[in-house]
């Protein structure tokens, strides 16, 4: 489970694995809190879209094609 995953990224000291994490865990509870999903429970073609669109995201940032305002 991510829940377990955070843990150890927290143990393990890991910035970028814990900020990933909890980006992803993030991402799936609003998800999972949306209007679309009735059942509590996220379907799996809906988690990997998500995280594709999560993945795409921190490519843009790290490549520096999402530009943010700097003062």
């Amino acid at each position: 489970m991510i829940n377990d995953d955070i843990k150890q990224a927290m143990r393990d000291k890991d910035t970028r694995k814990l900020a990933a994490l909890r980006a992803i865990k993030a991402a799936l509870l609003l998800e999972k809190t949306g209007k679309d999903v009735s059942s509590g429970e996220i379907p799996e073609a809906v988690e990997m879209k998500l995280l594709q669109k999560l993945v795409k995201t921190a490519a843009r940032i790290g490549s520096g094609l999402c530009r943010t305002k700097q003062t």
